[in-house]
C-alpha cells in the first residue's frame, strides 16, 4: 500500500506541476490541496484497514455460506433473498454517498483557500482590521463543511442500519 501511496502522490504531483494555467485559474489553491491530503489520507489510513476488513470478511461469508449449504441447503434461499435486499439497499444508496463526498471535496477548497489567504496576508489583515470579517467568512465555510460530513455520517449510518435489520430479518428466519 506504501507503494501505491507514493506512486499515486507522485503521479498527482507531476499532473499538477504539467498542468497549463487555465488548470490554476479554474481550480482554487484550496481545492487541490484539498484533493492532495484527501487522497492520500485515504490511501494511507483507510485502505490498509479496509483491504483486511474486506478479504476477512469475505473468506468469513465463503466459509459460512458453505456450511449452511451442506448442513441446511433450505436456509439459502432466505440467504439469497437478504442477499438481493442487500443489494438493493446499497444501490439505493450510493448515489447518496457519491454526492455527499462531491460536496466534501466542494466545500473544503474555499475552507483551505480561506485559511491559507488569511495565514499569509495576516500582518495586512490585522494592520486593516479586516480579520474579523475573514473570521466570519472562515466560520460559515466551516459550518457548511461540518453540515456536508454530517449529511455524509447520517447516510452511512442509513445505509449499515438498513443492512443491520436484513441480516436481522436473516436472523429470523433461521
Amino acid at each position: 500500500i506504501n507503494v501505491s501511496s507514493k506512486n499515486m502522490y507522485r503521479k498527482m504531483t507531476e499532473s499538477v506541476l504539467r498542468a497549463r494555467i487555465l488548470f490554476f485559474d479554474s481550480n482554487p489553491l484550496g481545492r487541490i490541496v484539498t484533493r492532495f491530503t484527501k487522497d492520500i489520507a485515504v490511501i494511507d489510513l483507510l485502505l490498509t484497514y479496509y483491504i483486511v476488513m474486506i478479504s476477512y470478511g469475505i473468506l468469513k461469508l465463503i466459509v459460512t455460506v458453505i456450511t449452511i449449504a451442506v448442513m441446511t441447503p433450505i436456509i439459502l434461499i432466505p440467504t439469497l433473498i437478504v442477499f438481493v435486499l442487500m443489494i438493493y439497499l446499497v444501490k439505493l444508496a450510493i448515489p447518496a454517498v457519491v454526492e455527499a463526498q462531491r460536496l466534501d471535496s466542494v466545500i473544503r477548497g474555499p475552507i483551505h483557500q480561506t485559511f491559507t489567504m488569511i495565514v499569509q496576508g495576516l500582518v495586512s489583515f490585522r494592520s486593516m482590521d479586516k480579520l474579523g470579517f475573514y473570521r466570519s467568512n472562515f466560520k460559515k465555510d466551516v459550518e457548511k463543511g461540518v453540515n456536508v460530513t454530517f449529511t455524509y455520517n447520517g447516510v452511512s449510518r442509513w445505509i449499515s442500519q438498513r443492512i443491520d435489520y436484513s441480516i436481522a430479518l436473516l436472523t429470523s428466519c433461521i
